[in-house]
């Protein structure tokens, strides 16, 4: 402390250098049990230096296994996955880590897992969804596809999955009449990356096929679609017949497609009202003749006023040449018979 006092400060400055400084031991600082290291290298590479190519990570759900390292997922691999699936970012993302950055069984582990959860939303209701239409090249394809909302109805890879399976569904098949059931098994995985990516339930609920060059459809909206098959229909009267089907909601195409035990239910039926209860035999006859001829024109397509006529002519009347052979009318979600 006298040396100190005495010695000016420059030669204090030179004391410093020429003498040497005194080895100071470290106090160790203590360990916290709690403490977990960031990142555990068990290689003889510098952490600084990193593996020789990759970038790797350490996941902390891999801890405390020491030594196991991850690939790190980039934006550019989750959007490739994205646009090859259509599952949710969060999910490829999840897919990749899980495959280590292996496109191809992330792929594979994303259709098990829509598989998954379409199974588990299988029992979810749906009630909204669209009935979709083709005509052309000797192929005539309805198909109803429902999901939960209306949002999801309109959702541009529900209606793109839809165009597609109308695609394979032509392509693919070859029988004529209704699919239904081969149909749904072919579409087992692809409904399941669809229901992963839009959250819903996704049910193809009925698809028909018919082999004919002799077809009109006709679609209001995607909620009522019509195919009708006939001789002599060329497109626009193969249209307009189907928005007739739409509008009128006929049951048969003929009188004589009706089955005669539904006839004498329904003569039943008139024939019980009480205005004919005093009225002579002959009379009732008659009045019978007529109201089953009216109802004719309520679920008989050739009889039932053509929509497209001011004067109201019958359909068999307006469209002379015509045979039609068979139609179907379906309205998303309707209930269905047996």
């Amino acid at each position: 402390m006298l040396l100190k006092s005495l010695l000016p400060r420059r030669l204090l400055l030179l004391k410093n250098l020429l003498l040497p400084r005194a080895k100071t031991k470290l106090r160790p600082r203590p360990k916290n049990p709690k403490r977990k290291p960031h990142c555990v290298y068990d290689f003889d590479e510098s952490p600084a230096a990193g593996p020789a190519s990759g970038d790797f990570i350490y996941t902390p759900a891999n801890y405390p296994r020491r030594g196991i390292l991850t690939m790190a997922i980039t934006a550019a691999q989750v959007k490739q996955l994205r646009d090859k699936t259509g599952a949710g970012m969060m999910d490829c993302k999840k897919a990749l880590t899980a495959a280590d950055g292996d496109f191809e069984l992330a792929i594979e582990n994303l259709r098990k897992a829509g598989i998954a959860k379409a199974a588990k939303k299988a029992d979810r209701a749906t009630t909204e969804g669209t009935i979709v239409l083709r005509s052309a090249d000797g192929v005539s394809v309805a198909a109803e596809v429902l999901c939960e909302t209306d949002f999801v109805a309109k959702n541009e890879r529900f209606v793109d999955y839809c165009q597609a399976l109308l695609d394979r569904i032509v392509s693919d098949h070859s029988e004529d009449g209704e699919i239904g059931e081969a149909v749904r098994a072919a579409e087992t995985e692809r409904i399941g990356a669809l229901v992963t990516n839009v959250g819903e339930n996704i049910q193809i609920r009925r698809v028909a096929r018919w082999n004919t060059d002799s077809a009109g459809t006709y679609s209001h909206g995607g909620r009522i679609g019509v195919v009708v098959e006939g001789t002599g229909l060329n497109e626009e009267t193969g249209r307009q017949l189907g928005m007739q089907i739409a509008a009128s909601n006929p049951t048969y195409i003929t009188p004589a497609d009706v089955p005669a035990e539904l006839i004498a239910k329904e003569k039943e039926i008139a024939a019980a009202q009480p205005d004919l209860a005093n009225k002579p035999a002959n009379i009732i006859d008659k009045i019978l003749i007529g109201k089953i001829s009216k109802w004719y024109t309520e679920v008989c397509l050739t009889k039932q006023p053509w929509i497209h006529a001011e004067d109201k002519s019958s359909v068999e009347k307006a469209l002379k040449g015509v045979t039609i052979k068979r139609f179907i009318r379906w309205s998303v979600g309707e209930e269905l018979e047996g």
